[in-house]
């Protein structure tokens, strides 16, 4: 194991509500087709594999395209099966997979008999929607108040819900040690000494937003993988921002799939920024094109004061 995040076995599925959408999405099938397919031998890779092949089904719901399959996977390394037999039995949960490959085995979502270990009944597949043993919080609810948990090694973390609250917590610890926590992907890439205050940016709306104004405008903590996908639609709906598409098409080599889901702008431009060393691609790009980045500052007149850098 790489212990940078470069090789994918470590690749687990995390289950999570995006601050723009307020829905849950999976970030990260079934490891009895890839034993089918003959796609693990030594084993030491396929956690990793099914962790992101699982991720991408659900991601998609269900209507991937072998395409899109064989684009997913530069983020898990084997050296033992030389990918063809692991891409044949993920290639055979695609839309377009041919109905011989299709038939050959069967996965436990395709099974439509099975017996409620409740009920005894036939598997209506709705216990998630139905059930009354789950006590269901609206997040909103929960995040009214910045939340402050005190962590076993001293530092203080703060999970905060808008850019206010960033502030508030900013002016009641102190600016001298803090950090804003978002995916934490350069950990990866560069040794990462954790300062006294950490503040989980997670769910602020704000940040994750994005809009036209005669420009396109991104909010800092978009990740990367929201940032493709913006890029190619806007290229293909408005001629303005056809050159996006060739920053999708770029962006496609840039990192691996499990670090471009939870990696963000801000965080690659900071250690751009702490690192100038660091090779970033983001930065490039976005230099080609002359953006500008919009920083805020707290200023007692003035609550939220933003600075424009070129």
């Amino acid at each position: 194991m790489c212990l940078e995040g470069g090789c994918g076995a470590c690749v687990v599925n995390v289950r999570a509500i995006g601050a723009s959408t307020h829905q849950y999405t999976d970030f990260s099938v079934n490891s009895k087709r890839l034993n089918h397919y003959f796609g693990s031998q030594c084993g030491y890779c396929s956690p990793g594999f099914i962790m992101s092949m699982y991720s991408l089904v659900k991601s998609s719901d269900h209507h991937l395209t072998q395409e899109e399959v064989e684009r997913s996977f530069g983020s898990n390394l084997c050296r033992c099966t030389g990918y063809r037999p692991i891409l044949e039995a993920f290639k055979s949960l695609t839309k377009n997979s041919r109905d011989d490959v299709m038939n050959k085995v069967k996965d436990i979502e395709d099974i439509n008999d099975t017996v409620c270990p409740k009920t005894g009944a036939k598997c209506g597949g709705t216990c998630e929607e139905d059930s009354k043993e789950w006590c269901i919080v609206d997040i909103q609810e929960k995040l009214v108040d910045p939340k402050k948990i005190y962590l076993c090694d001293g530092r203080l973390w703060h999970v905060v819900n808008n850019v206010i609250s960033i502030f508030n917590v900013l002016n009641e610890t102190g600016y001298d040690s803090y950090m804003l926590v978002a995916g934490n992907t350069a950990k990866g890439a560069r040794p990462t000494i954790y300062p006294k205050v950490l503040i989980d940016i997670s769910n602020v709306p704000e940040l994750t937003a994005h809009y036209l104004d005669v420009n396109l405008v991104l909010g800092g903590n978009i990740s990367l993988t929201d940032t493709m996908n913006i890029f190619k639609e806007l290229s293909r709906i408005n001629d303005d921002f056809w050159y996006l598409k060739i920053f999708y098409n770029h962006l496609l080599k840039v990192a691996h799939i499990p670090v471009r889901n939870i990696g963000t702008l801000a965080g690659n431009l900071v250690l751009k920024h702490q690192h100038p060393d660091f090779q970033s691609d983001i930065f490039i790009l976005l230099e080609c094109v002359g953006a500008i980045v919009r920083l805020c500052t707290w200023l007692l007149r003035y609550p939220i004061n933003f600075t424009v850098i070129k």
